[in-house]
């Protein structure tokens, strides 16, 4: 049985989508190197909108701490600038 990690992104901005994209293109070469699956579990932004990559599988969330406590995770990633949201909902994860 293959080994999951299930991310949840929190933060669409170009940071964000980086990492989405490079988790969908190189999601082969991730689990050869790794020996782990990556999985985007759940997304998290302000405005739900088309940001030119496919994520119509992937569950929504525009309240980070909502997307943190799903139960759908193994870990989440904030890849937001708001420092003192993130620090929010870092304590609140807490």
């Amino acid at each position: 049985m293959d080994k999951k990690l299930r991310l949840g992104i929190a933060g669409l901005g170009t940071v964000g989508l980086g990492v989405v994209n490079i988790l969908k293109d190189q999601a082969t070469e991730l689990y050869e190197k790794l020996g782990i699956r990556l999985e985007i579990a759940g997304v998290s932004a302000r405005v739900q909108r088309d940001r030119g990559v496919d994520l119509a599988d992937v569950p929504f969330f525009q309240d980070p701490v909502a997307l943190a406590k799903a139960k759908i995770l193994t870990f989440l990633s904030s890849l937001w600038a708001a420092q003192k949201v993130q620090h929010w909902t870092l304590f609140q994860l807490l």
